[in-house]
């Protein structure tokens, strides 16, 4: 029988092979040692990604509401803030118009009237607050704002109750200018429809659905805009008690108009709590969604300890092997 051997160069190719494979090895399991996740997904998951594909969608779906969510919040927050500025201006003038009204002198009527002036140009403001690039009491048109300038308001119900001698005659041309469908809503009000709902959850929704014509707010800002009327001497004839009278209906209307404003506030915060819920329900889902795609990449960090040693140790030995070979010569070969 005739014995074959492998030549040098051969088992020096052979060793090289098993240098760079063990090398490889080595990468790869000192990567999962230090993450704990598997290097080569396909080999870990046999090549079936199905469920972590799946994982991995429902987190990217769930991120999605996050992101909605911090958005719809900070908004309502926004709009919150607004509201209370509204009812703050008004609460405060009811009570100052009450007591004007109350027989008082064209000096403090006027001055009244000019408190009022500035309520209704900062309630106004208010509902052209803007989130970014969002208007937000504006409904389906963001870009832009949500309510004309408010001393162009003014002087269309200026133009409008000049002449009027009664108080009646004011309060109606008030009531029909802020009425649904009147003026108010067709010129003034520069908005759209009301938002389309936000997807906060897989199963829920919530609507951002106030807008600047709400009935509560222009309840207010007829008010607002009664009592700022009076700055004008000429209003009603001039005639000191109509106009007080008419401070008395201004005082009356915001007082009026307070329940609706507490509830509409009370709706935001209801949504506001919706949103929250649901976002607490999404990050708890983003948690055990986390924890399970962990555990389906992740490897034994003491199993993979284990064979980076043992890999390490092979690759000593080979060096060892090979730098032997190295050192031989024919002399070497022949003793």
């Amino acid at each position: 029988m005739t014995d074959f051997s492998v030549g040098d160069l051969a088992q020096l190719f052979l060793l090289k092979r098993q240098n760079a494979s063990l090398k490889t090895q080595i990468g790869e399991l000192s990567t999962e040692v230090t993450t704990g996740m598997a290097s080569d997904m396909t080999r870990h998951l046999s090549g079936d990604f199905a469920p972590l594909a799946s994982l991995t969608a429902s987190l990217a779906q769930l991120d999605g509401y996050s992101s909605v969510n911090v958005e719809a919040g900070m908004m309502a927050e926004a709009m919150q803030t607004a509201l209370d500025t509204i009812d703050g201006q008004a609460d405060a003038l009811a009570s100052t118009l009450l007591t004007a009204g109350i027989g008082g002198a064209a000096v403090q009527l006027d001055r009244v009237g000019f408190e009022a002036q500035q309520s209704f140009r900062t309630a106004m403001s208010a509902l052209n607050t803007r989130f970014g690039d969002r208007s937000l009491f504006a409904g389906q048109i963001t870009d832009g704002p949500a309510v004309a300038d408010a001393d162009v308001v003014l002087a269309d119900l200026s133009t409008l109750t000049s002449g009027m001698l009664t108080v009646t005659e004011v309060t109606d041309a008030l009531d029909a200018y802020f009425a649904d469908g009147g003026s108010f809503d067709t010129t003034v009000y520069q908005g759209g429809a009301t938002l389309a709902d936000l997807q906060i959850s897989s199963d829920e929704t919530a609507r951002l659905d106030i807008r600047a014509i709400d009935p509560a707010i222009k309840q207010t800002l007829k008010g607002l805009a009664m009592g700022a009327l009076l700055t004008q001497g000429t209003l009603l004839g001039g005639n000191g008690v109509a106009q007080s009278a008419l401070a008395q209906k201004a005082g009356e209307s915001l007082l009026a108009s307070r329940t609706d404003r507490a509830q509409l506030a009370a709706h935001l915060g209801i949504i506001q709590a919706r949103i929250g819920d649901a976002d607490t329900r999404n990050q708890a889902q983003i948690t055990a969604l986390k924890i399970a795609q962990s555990q389906i990449v992740s490897v034994d960090q003491y199993e993979a300890a284990s064979k980076l040693q043992s890999a390490q140790t092979q690759l000593e030995a080979l060096y060892m092997i090979t730098a032997r070979m190295a050192q031989l010569s024919l002399t070497d070969y022949l003793r």
